[in-house]
């Protein structure tokens, strides 16, 4: 299986979702803070994070699991998990410091073992990205 279609996909929504959602809620008055314990925050952009991150996935790969961190995940029978932080830092974001990802993994379930990762930070502009049998790669 080439798992590079996964790696590419992944780098095209978290690229979208860093630019066009984090970056736009960050630091905006707007962005709604809530806790979900007395240490572990959330946002509103971590919810609008995730739903275009996991909308994406199912329109792309309808079959595919998705186990994502504010719980807008699907379990399928299906031999791929999409494991999705959509606001990775929602603390450092909330506090507004500017070191906060978008994290996106693929696990197939068939070979035990992560087959794709993607984290895309948007202050930076810097993605890495991996994938089994293609190595790993930086883009700035």
């Amino acid at each position: 299986m080439n798992y590079s279609e996964f790696r590419e996909f992944s780098k095209e929504i978290a690229f979208h979702a860093g630019k066009n959602i984090q970056l736009k809620g960050f630091r905006n008055k707007s962005t709604k803070i809530n806790y979900k314990s007395s240490t572990d925050m959330v946002t509103s952009i971590d919810f609008e994070s995730e739903k275009y991150i996991v909308d994406c996935i199912h329109k792309n790969y309808p079959n595919h699991s998705v186990v994502a961190e504010e719980g807008s995940g699907s379990d399928k029978d299906s031999d791929y998990v999409w494991v999705i932080d959509p606001l990775d830092g929602t603390n450092n974001f909330a506090h507004g410091i500017a070191h906060f990802a978008v994290s996106i993994g693929v696990f197939c379930r068939k070979e035990n073992r992560i087959v794709s990762g993607v984290v895309y930070e948007p202050n930076r502009d810097e993605m890495f990205s991996s994938s089994v049998g293609e190595g790993r790669s930086e883009e700035h």
